[in-house]
C-alpha cells in the first residue's frame, strides 16, 4: 500500500501538528494544502477503511523534520504501519526505524514518540496484543 493524497477523501476528521507538538482541527482542504507544503505532520482519523478489523486507524503524513506528538501513551494497543517513506519512533526508550511496509506493536500504556528523520506516512491502528505477547519492541515485522 503506497499513499495517494487522493486517500484523504475517504478521512473523517483532520489535524494538524504545530511546532510545539500540539494539533489542531482543521478542513479537508486545508490539510490537502498542509500536506502539499511539506512542513507539518497531518492527523487523518477515520481511515477504518484501510485496515479490517480495526476500531480505529488514523494515518499520519509527516514531512522530514516535521513535529509531531511529544512522548505520550495510548489507552489502546497500537500497530504502527509505515505505508510510505521510512519512519523514526522511539518506543519505551528504544529506537526504531521503520521501513515501508514495515510495522511495531505497541502495547497500551507504552511510552512512545515519532522522530521525523524521514518523510513517512504511517497508519496507527487499533489492535489487541495477547497479554502474553513478549515485550520485544525492537524487532520490526513485515505487513
Amino acid at each position: 500500500m503506497a499513499f495517494d493524497i487522493n486517500d484523504l477523501d475517504k478521512g473523517s476528521t483532520f489535524f494538524w501538528i504545530d511546532n510545539k507538538g500540539l494539533d489542531y482541527e482543521i478542513t479537508k482542504e486545508e490539510a490537502i494544502l498542509k500536506v502539499l507544503e511539506k512542513k507539518f505532520t497531518v492527523k487523518v482519523e477515520g481511515m477504518e477503511h484501510l485496515e479490517a478489523n480495526s476500531k480505529t486507524v488514523h494515518m499520519f503524513i509527516s514531512p522530514k523534520k516535521s513535529k509531531s506528538f511529544t512522548a505520550h501513551t495510548d489507552e489502546v494497543d497500537l500497530k504502527i504501519l509505515c505505508i510510505d517513506g521510512r519512519k523514526g519512533f522511539e518506543v519505551d526508550g528504544t529506537d526504531v526505524v521503520l521501513e515501508k511496509d514495515h510495522y511495531v506493536l505497541v502495547p497500551k500504556g507504552t511510552p512512545h514518540r515519532a522522530i521525523n528523520k524521514y518523510d513517512s506516512v504511517i497508519l496507527s491502528v487499533e489492535v489487541r496484543i495477547p497479554e502474553d505477547y513478549p515485550k520485544l519492541i525492537k524487532n520490526r515485522y513485515k505487513a
